[in-house]
């Protein structure tokens, strides 16, 4: 399972690839130095992905990727410096697996790739409280989860409701008809959808909305 660096620092770069060396020493490491190159990476099942935001710059959401493997991997923003409370939870929520401001000690850097490498969240315990209370006050539902991917993703407001539709199982025929828009404006706007998403089919969607519901049963029940 290879692993992914994102950056432009040289050493940066080197620094993370001895950390992970040391935490999973049998594992690759691929190196992106841009965001917008990302696409091109060959990724893996639970591969983790650590973005240098100082280098890169903070992504609005998860990078574009085509693989069918993309929602099963786990996204960390690092090197984010003093990131505001509201935006470490924005980002918990539209599906990254953890935060590294850059100056944690040693120890805590290790920890923390231990439990990112074995597809568990690292994030600071009062953003996770918080997404938990958020969690319990809140009923989780596939519309809920398609909003939070409009969000993240900038889906429009149509392309949003016929992500749900295809989510109810219905045609592009029967969705035009529901939405009093023709064949082919619903499949530009599923083209569209899939290519935001970075998904190929209605199943890759109804994969990622369950992803995403699922993770937020996993935080209720940490609570």
């Amino acid at each position: 399972m290879p692993n992914v660096i994102i950056s432009k620092s040289k050493s940066w770069i080197s620094k993370w690839d001895g950390l992970l060396g040391l935490v999973k020493p049998d594992s690759p490491v691929i190196h992106c130095d841009a965001l917008q190159d990302f696409f091109r990476i060959r990724l893996q099942p639970l591969s983790v992905i650590f973005v240098d935001t100082q280098s890169v710059g903070l992504p609005k959401y998860l990078p574009y990727n085509p693989s069918p493997y993309l929602n099963q991997c786990n996204f960390v923003l690092a090197n984010t410096g003093g990131l505001p409370e509201k935006a470490m939870l924005h980002f918990l929520k539209t599906g990254y697996s953890g935060v590294l401001h850059g100056e944690e000690r040693p120890e805590d850097e290790l920890k923390a790739l231990e439990n990112l490498l074995n597809n568990r969240i690292w994030f600071p315990r009062a953003i996770v409280e918080q997404a938990v209370r958020d969690y319990q006050t809140s009923n989780t539902s596939q519309e809920q989860v398609v909003f939070e991917l409009a969000a993240a993703y900038e889906l429009s407001k149509r392309e949003q409701q016929v992500c749900m539709a295809l989510l109810d199982g219905h045609k592009n025929s029967e969705i035009a008809r529901r939405l009093f828009i023709s064949k082919h404006t619903v499949k530009c706007h599923v083209t569209n959808m899939y290519r935001k998403l970075g998904v190929n089919s209605r199943h890759d969607i109804l994969t990622l909305v369950n992803q995403r519901m699922k993770r937020q049963d996993n935080l209720g029940m940490t609570g």
